[in-house]
């Protein structure tokens, strides 16, 4: 039964609950195996669960023996419960009205009789199966013993009305409660209809879908869901199958927006443990085979970098690069994947990568390589020391790699080591690297500092220079210990001017990002590197910008934006406890929140978990296509978070 369990994705799900599981191991008892598909593990879960407790506590005679005729009234009454309640509940005259109602339609009897057979359906329910039973003590509130159940039953009414053309679509397809409900009727008609009828009714049920109305329609809700009826395996015809695929590589082609590509990644991993994955796959192929766009191509791999721990689509990867020599575009998908699964490639193959990337490529861009460089660098890097650190550089030929393993010495350097890192450094072999590390090592540790700075600044790379003006090393190199160290560093950066204005820049910016908190001129300088999307999101600089609008809500506000949208992407927390009191004060000083610009509004109320009016969402989605583009991906981002109820 494990291994059953183990190599099916949709029954390991299943199995997270213990009376799930429970369920899984009378099934797998009864016939030795496990369905393939979690629409037919929900059908005999659910006749499964009926059938032994009604056979081991029932025993009287009672139509309500039979679990067809349970599976007859159930069905509406799960309907009406997902339809009403979020807590899965009902009340117990609500849940017998509508017994009543179906049972007449149902069976043609008189009203006297359906009250009499609802007495007795409660009672056999609550006594006999613990399917469906009164969930408080003292009260009258009933629900089904597990969601799943709840689930599937409403799914099998919503295909039913759907069949009879009893419902509009249009009220469950934006609604994350109703994604399971709506997947599970469109699998579970291949069970109910056999044949080329089942592929029909299928396909006609995701058309109905697809041509809902979206007012939203730039977030792809719609698509998105199609998508995650396929990953059950739903048959559909070969025309609306090609149609799905284009869309979503056609998005791929114009969308950039990391909220989507994230989104987009997430089902593809579940689609490739479906029927769909080789179709999916052979039209990435032959884009990349045909296409020189450069957006669809990055976002290929970053879907297929996304899910690369599995191990076929690894080697679907290795085989692209091969083939069609795609270093270039893998490697500016690898950058903007996040560090974990960035951290999952061998350091080994990464290599062999950049080598054969530079190589192919002899005028890469410097910044490119360096990029790469830096990621492959601080790969897996915790915990190799000096003496790994030295290996790596003696290992790898290219120039940037060994630039990059310098650097991590220089900032992991501990003056009370000095002496034991010099000798591991005469093991280097590359004469130039060995001369300037020592030379850097030495300064670093020595006396009049200021001096040897000046003196052999012209050495250094323009990597050097700044690991040297950087944190802790800065301070190492300056001394300083107060507020006097803005003045000083004043004098430095004129200096400075002389040789490298661009260095001196950077320089400066490292300054403020250390002791931003104790200058008086914070806003001027925020706004001044901000305009230049360079934002600052650390030490005394985070959340500056929200923290700061009542000075200046007109310049600070995009830019509150799109720190938090980007802190959003990335999954981080925006605000803690003591910073939420500030977003309450913005809110409850009506005045001001009401001059606030739309986001802004929308932000606050979201964190404060206060529900946002549809007018508002509606007036920053207007808002958004009428932005420069790194703040119209900021609104897109934000909106799309909010907006989007397949999470997955």
């Amino acid at each position: 039964m494990f291994l059953s369990i183990s190599r099916n994705n949709s029954v390991i799900k299943f199995a997270k609950n213990p009376l799930l599981m429970t369920i899984i191991a009378m099934i797998f008892f009864q016939s030795k195996k496990l369905p393939n598909k979690r629409v037919e593990l929900y059908d005999i879960a659910t006749e499964t669960f009926l059938d032994n407790w009604v056979r081991v506590r029932f025993q009287e005679n009672s139509k309500f023996k039979d679990k067809g005729t349970i599976l007859e009234i159930l069905p509406h009454i799960a309907f009406e419960i997902h339809s009403r309640s979020n807590k899965g509940l009902i009340e117990e005259h609500v849940f017998k009205e509508e017994f009543i109602k179906l049972y007449q339609e149902v069976n043609g009897v008189d009203l006297l009789l359906a009250k009499k057979e609802f007495v007795e359906f409660k009672e056999f329910l609550e006594k006999y199966t613990g399917f469906f039973y009164r969930k408080d003590i003292e009260g009258d509130l009933y629900g089904f013993v597990h969601l799943t159940f709840e689930e599937y039953l409403a799914a099998l009414e919503l295909k039913s009305k759907w069949d009879l053309n009893l419902i509009s679509l249009e009220n469950y397809v934006f609604d994350a409660r109703w994604s399971e409900v709506l997947r599970l009727a469109i699998a579970n008609i291949k069970i109910s209809n056999k044949g080329i009828s089942g592929r029909v009714k299928a396909t006609n049920f995701i058309t109905d879908i697809l041509n809902v109305k979206d007012c939203f329609s730039e977030f792809y809700r719609l698509l998105q869901l199609v998508l995650l009826i396929l990953i059950d395996d739903v048959e559909i015809n070969n025309d609306l199958k090609s149609e799905i695929i284009d869309k979503y590589c056609l998005i791929l082609k114009n969308h950039d927006e990391k909220s989507l590509i994230q989104s987009f990644s997430k089902i593809f991993g579940e689609i490739v443990y479906s029927i769909y994955r080789d179709a999916f796959l052979d039209k990435f192929e032959e884009l990349i085979k045909s296409e020189n766009d450069e957006n669809l191509l990055i976002n290929i791999y970053q879907i297929l970098i996304f899910n690369s721990k599995n191990k076929f689509i690894f080697n679907f990867i290795q085989k692209l690069i091969h083939t069609y020599k795609q270093e270039k575009y893998f490697f500016k998908a690898f950058i903007k994947i996040g560090f974990e699964i960035r951290n999952s490639f061998k350091e080994k193959f990464l290599i062999k990568l950049f080598d054969n990337l530079l190589k192919n490529d002899e005028n890469i861009d410097e910044k490119f390589a360096n990029t790469i460089s830096h990621f492959i660098s601080i790969h897996n890097i915790r915990n190799v020391g000096i003496e790994g650190l030295v290996n790596k550089i003696n290992s790898v030929t290219n120039k940037y790699l060994k630039e990059k393993y310098l650097i991590i010495i220089i900032q992991e350097f501990n003056f009370r080591e000095k002496d034991l890192i010099l000798t591991k450094i005469e093991l280097i072999n590359d004469t130039d690297i060995k001369e300037r590390l020592k030379t850097i090592i030495n300064f670093l540790s020595g006396d009049n500092k200021n001096n040897d700075f000046f003196r052999n600044y012209n050495m250094y790379s323009y990597q050097e220079k700044n690991i040297l003006t950087k944190s802790d090393k800065l301070e190492s190199i300056w001394d300083f210990e107060n507020l006097e160290v803005i003045h000083i560093n004043d004098a430095l950066i004129e200096k400075l001017k002389q040789n490298d204005e661009s260095f001196s820049n950077e320089m400066k910016k490292n300054i403020y990002n250390l002791y931003g908190e104790k200058l008086s001129n914070k806003i001027e300088i925020y706004l001044n590197y901000a305009n230049r999307n360079e934002i600052f999101n650390f030490f005394g600089w985070k959340n500056f910008s929200f923290k700061n609008l009542k000075n200046n809500p007109k310049e600070l506000s995009k830019f509150a934006l799109i720190e938090y949208t980007h802190n959003l992407t990335d999954g981080r927390k925006n605000f803690n406890k003591e910073e939420e009191k500030y977003l309450h004060d913005y809110y409850e000083n009506k005045e001001f929140f009401n001059n606030l610009e739309p986001y802004i509004k929308f932000i606050i109320l979201k964190e404060l978990k206060i529900v946002i009016d549809e007018n508002l969402i509606l007036e920053c989605y207007n808002l958004m296509n009428k932005f420069e583009k790194r703040e119209r991906e900021s609104l897109y981002n934000l909106l799309f978070e909010y907006l989007n109820p397949f999470n997955i």
